[in-house]
């Protein structure tokens, strides 16, 4: 019994610690945002299955998203696995298998650009990215490490190691 007691002194206390547990501090499922302009058109609409907001991250996570971005000729969809919109810095991170496309219109093939990540700045309507992008439509295919599309203008800017291939 000595011998016992004495081991039980003898033990140094644990520190026993719980890990962090993470809590939305609410979801939505199969939702949809409109975001206007200050003359009230549409700027973008954005889908979802599910998003959950994170108040004390200031980050709301999202699956299975899906946004389209409007301007005056044409219109872009940009679809990815997961995105996050972060609150008061005007800014939505698309990530996994994010496919950014314009549908073919009467004077525009189809666009299909592919990558693994790409941020929307919603208050400049710029996407960017720093991730490799393939850029494909027809007979036309384009690879770069870096790009920057201003959806008012309409533009893409590459921004290193482009090459392509164009096929007629």
């Amino acid at each position: 019994m000595s011998w016992w007691l004495q081991d039980l002194f003898d033990r140094k206390p644990e520190l026993i610690t719980r890990e962090k547990t993470r809590f939305a501090n609410y979801y939505l499922e199969d939702f949809k945002l409109t975001a206007h302009d200050k003359q009230g058109k549409i700027k973008y609409i954005l889908q979802a299955n599910r998003l959950d907001n994170y108040d004390q991250e200031s980050v709301a996570e999202i699956q299975g998203v899906r946004t389209t971005l409007f301007n005056k000729n044409s219109n872009w969809i940009v679809s990815a696995n997961q995105a996050k919109i972060f609150q008061g810095k005007n800014k939505i991170e698309f990530n996994s298998d994010v496919i950014f496309t314009r549908p073919a219109q009467a004077s525009q093939t189809k666009l299909t650009l592919k990558t693994e990540q790409i941020t929307f700045h919603t208050d400049k309507d710029l996407l960017e990215t720093s991730s490799h992008v393939t850029i494909t439509s027809e007979g036309t295919r384009l690879e770069a490490n870096g790009l920057r599309y201003d959806n008012q203008k309409g533009t893409f800017e590459l921004t290193s190691d482009v090459k392509g291939t164009y096929v007629k």
